[in-house]
């Protein structure tokens, strides 16, 4: 039953790249947390008159993991900000607006969980 399957598991692990912390002046002296990316590819294989019809999936970032890329702001990402405690150790954050509000880019975090269907044709 498990004949023409083909599957796949690649794990990626990062120790977290540097960056400058806020307001000491040295360069690299700190480090974004740990990442790690889990992917995982299915396929079948069908043989007919000399062609071959392969069925996959790939699911990339399998356990959806919320990885730091880059940080958008060391200073409210170290510090965080009186009055708010949800703006510490947040990589979104680029900064506080004249209304009060902070400003976020989500590209601060890996991309979530993907899945893809294919079919490939070979002769």
């Amino acid at each position: 039953p498990l004949a023409s399957w083909s599957s796949t598991i690649l794990f990626k692990y990062g120790s977290g790249l540097p960056y400058s912390s806020y307001g000491n002046n040295k360069v690299n002296d700190e480090r974004m947390p740990w990442t790690s990316t889990t992917d995982l590819k299915i396929g079948r294989t069908f043989s007919y008159a000399g062609y071959g019809l392969n069925l996959f999936m790939d699911v990339l970032n399998l356990f959806n993991r919320k990885n730091i890329n880059w940080i958008g702001n060391s200073q409210f990402y170290d510090t965080g900000y009186p009055g708010d405690a949800s703006v510490k150790s947040d990589p979104s954050v680029v900064r506080r607006e004249v209304n009060g509000t902070f400003l976020r880019n989500p590209q601060a975090y890996s991309y979530g969980r993907q899945i893809r269907f294919g079919v490939a044709l070979t002769f």
